[in-house]
């Protein structure tokens, strides 16, 4: 039995694993624009999406000291 080379197995898995990381990411794409409460990145997307709109929709005043609680725990975090 002959022994393979390094580089001629090289020449075979190296393309065989770009085909399955594109193969990948196309259909993550497709999920995406077609399904996208199916995945990760769309389910938080929506839950971005549904907290703007409740902080719209908020009195300005209740707005304003959400707001600077969230202002003062970021000040707080990096002064340290």
């Amino acid at each position: 039995m002959e022994m393979i080379h390094k580089g001629s197995l090289d020449l075979v898995l190296v393309p065989c694993g770009l085909a399955i990381m594109l193969g990948y990411h196309l259909l993550l794409l497709y999920r995406i624009l077609r399904h996208p409460h199916t995945t990760v990145i769309g389910y938080e997307n929506h839950n971005k999406l549904a907290w703007v709109q409740r902080m719209v929709q908020v009195e300005d005043l209740l707005l304003l000291i959400l707001f600077n609680f969230f202002f003062s725990v970021i000040s707080a975090g990096s002064s340290g």
